[in-house]
């Protein structure tokens, strides 16, 4: 079974360099999706079960701005996935839960990076 992580990872595809729930050492420039603590989910009275998982997109960059960049470029896509359907759920809301927040990370090699984040919620129901 495929997370929502990996849901996201499959759709932003057309993006190098995109990991799921561990961001490795190389490459330098990349985007990690990790699952994070979601919201209980809903049933409805006929068993529908409407899920609410979370997610927090990292992207890590040699400069500001053009990890600034490749985030909100990110952000825009997940917006559009509301309405759309993904691997077997259909996204009902799409919901971005943080601005935008960033830490300096150095490596073992003492290299600084620029690292990004924002959170997201969804509200998504099987459709197989």
């Amino acid at each position: 079974m495929i997370g929502i992580a990996g849901i996201i990872q499959n759709y932003l595809s057309n993006n190098d360099n995109v990991y799921v729930d561990l961001m490795p050492a190389a490459p330098s420039e990349c985007i990690c999706i990790y699952d994070v603590a979601g919201r209980s989910p809903d049933f409805t009275f006929d068993g529908i079960k409407f899920r609410k998982p979370s997610i927090q997109v990292v992207v890590r960059s040699y400069t500001y701005d053009n990890g600034y960049s490749t985030l909100q470029d990110v952000i825009e896509n997940i917006e559009n996935l509301e309405g759309t359907t993904q691997d077997g759920y259909q996204f009902l809301v799409v919901e971005q839960t943080s601005d935008v927040f960033s830490w300096d990370f150095a490596d073992e090699k003492n290299r600084t990076y620029k690292c990004f984040a924002v959170n997201f919620n969804f509200e998504i129901v099987k459709t197989i």
